[in-house]
């Protein structure tokens, strides 16, 4: 059998199960795992690693994953496992598919990420963003010696680089997510005025089942599309990214939904110079608060999975959207959402085209030299047959969104990027060929949009005065009693009993461990930086829950 045009013999152990052996460059055979036992050997590699809580534990090499399988049965439930492999193996493809592998269930533990990478220094950005996200603690490498000869120079490149990089981009990672918190923090007060007066994606949900849905995305393929766009306005929903949507009113494409969730000020450009009763916007409640609040077409909320319920509003309690990714990684759980099919990528390009890095017209549209590339773009395979340029962001959102198809494959993906990255799942096809193929009966929504409106019963002004009040109440002793604590870990305690905590305290939990990190990695007088924006926090809370107080009475 070959895997990615290389030759692997899957065999059979003496004790019954499956192992494999490859062809090494000298002429010799190396097994993978025991020819004996591969259980009984897999215990007794990982029997010598130290157990420990909040670990991140990094295997460089799958195999064909028994030494995985063992350390998952011994770790705890608060550590992760990052399983390391070269893109120009992936055997952890092969092992998953293998008819006589058995109980491989194990693979989908919540606790294992299983990555093949094709650049070494791509790893550190994937093992910081999985302990952050985790709030780990500590790291401990392991290496599976046979997996290693598979790509031998790739995987030494990894067993050097971790060590080296690591806690650069744990850095990187902890300003990259206190930035973000101290956004979500913000947005999450400043939103409430308008998601306690407008209804939330539930609304939407199954809506469109087997609907033609297109999401409309910045990429440089883009440019050469809008044209055949246009001949499908109102035959398919059409579901713009925030980056987009100038691109195509100014082509007189007019989308039936605009969706939004990055916290920065920066986002507010896309939703500036047009008119926005033109489409019903999607965001996400944490989103820049300056869009919600100006945007004047219909508006539907959304949250992401486990998060707080927004308080007073019933809907979306229970969100299925998973953070992380691009806003076309939101648009494409939407569709879904509504169960709309085929979901159609238009723009979705995850790459770089003729030296630009967007469509014509997009407002952060760069220009690079593709003779001599920037540091930190590479080459992957395209939807054409040859390879694109990208970067690690790019390919770290593709890898995200090719996931989440893989997952998904009971609803038909095309790609209409032809000169984009090439992503797993998808069907490639020319965007007019679709569009005659599938995009064929109205599609009303802004039928739908306004019959919600008018059954739609928005929080009582009553309920959100009442509920601002005791807010209101609470936040004024904390400032007053926290003038006189100078002790960190009381003033986080008694913030820790207000409601504004309660509602959110995911991102505060998320914000404290930051804390916690930075001054472990970086900076030992973040903890005394957190009293202060915990203050400041409250105060601009209070100040919120006044302003709208006043304009509802």
């Amino acid at each position: 059998m070959a895997v990615n045009n290389q030759d692997i013999e899957f065999c059979t152990a003496a004790n019954g199960d499956t192992t494999a052996k490859i062809q090494r460059e000298d002429g010799r055979e190396l097994y993978l795992h025991s020819s004996f036992n591969p259980v009984e050997e897999a215990d007794f590699l990982i029997g010598k690693i130290p157990i420990q809580e909040n670990t991140l534990y990094v295997v460089i090499g799958f195999g064909l994953g028994y030494h995985v399988q063992a350390l998952l049965k011994r770790i705890p439930s608060s550590s992760r496992v990052v399983a390391v492999e070269s893109s120009n193996w992936r055997l952890a493809i092969a092992a998953r598919d293998m008819k006589r592998r058995q109980g491989s269930k194990w693979m989908n533990d919540s606790r294992l990420v299983v990555k093949d990478f094709k650049k070494p220094e791509t790893v550190c950005f994937t093992l910081a963003d999985v302990f952050v996200k985790n709030k780990l603690h500590s790291l401990e490498m392991f290496t599976h010696i046979p997996s290693v000869a598979t790509d031998e120079k790739f995987y030494r490149e990894i067993i050097e680089t971790i060590p080296q990089e690591f806690a650069m981009r744990i850095s990187a990672q902890i300003h990259s997510l206190d930035t973000t918190l101290e956004h979500n923090l913000t947005n999450y007060i400043a939103n409430l005025p308008v998601t306690w007066h407008n209804p939330s994606i539930d609304k939407l949900r199954n809506k469109w089942a087997g609907q033609p849905l297109i999401i409309v995305s910045a990429g440089p393929s883009l440019t050469e599309q809008l044209d055949v766009l246009k001949r499908v306005q109102g035959k398919a929903i059409i579901v713009c990214v925030g980056t987009a949507v100038k691109a195509l009113i100014k082509h007189g494409i007019r989308p039936d939904f605009v969706i939004a969730i990055d916290p920065y000020y920066e986002n507010m450009v896309h939703f500036e110079g047009w008119d926005t009763t033109q489409a019903a916007l999607l965001y996400y409640h944490n989103v820049w608060r300056g869009i919600p609040a100006n945007y004047k077409g219909a508006k539907f909320w959304f949250t992401m999975q486990d998060e707080t319920p927004i308080p007073l509003q019933s809907d979306c309690r229970d969100s299925t959207f998973i953070a992380g990714g691009t806003v076309a990684f939101s648009a494409l759980q939407f569709a879904r959402y509504v169960k709309a099919s085929p979901v159609i990528l238009v723009g979705q390009d995850m790459s770089f085209y003729q030296g630009r890095t967007h469509a014509e017209g997009i407002e952060y549209n760069l220009s690079y030299s593709e003779e001599n590339l920037p540091e930190g773009f590479f080459h992957v395979p395209g939807t054409n047959g040859t390879s694109v340029v990208t970067n690690q962001a790019y390919y770290s959102y593709l890898v995200l969104m090719q996931e989440y198809i893989l997952r998904n494959q009971d609803v038909k993906y095309i790609n209409t990027s032809l000169t984009g990255a090439k992503i797993e799942g998808t069907e490639v096809k020319p965007l007019a060929e679709v569009i005659a193929g599938f995009c064929n009966r109205p599609a009303e929504i802004d039928k739908a949009i306004r019959e919600i409106y008018s059954h739609y019963q928005p929080v009582s002004n009553k309920d959100i005065i009442k509920l601002l009040n005791k807010w209101e109440v609470e936040i004024i002793r904390f400032l007053e009693k926290s003038n006189a604590v100078t002790e960190v870990d009381k003033l986080v305690s008694r913030f820790k009993n207000l409601e504004l905590y309660k509602v959110n305290h995911i991102y505060y939990s998320q914000f404290f461990y930051a804390a916690c990190l930075k001054e472990k990695w970086s900076d030992s007088s973040a903890k005394t930086t957190v009293a202060e924006r915990l203050r400041a926090h409250a105060e601009f809370a209070l100040e919120v829950i006044r302003r709208n107080r006043d304009e509802l009475q």
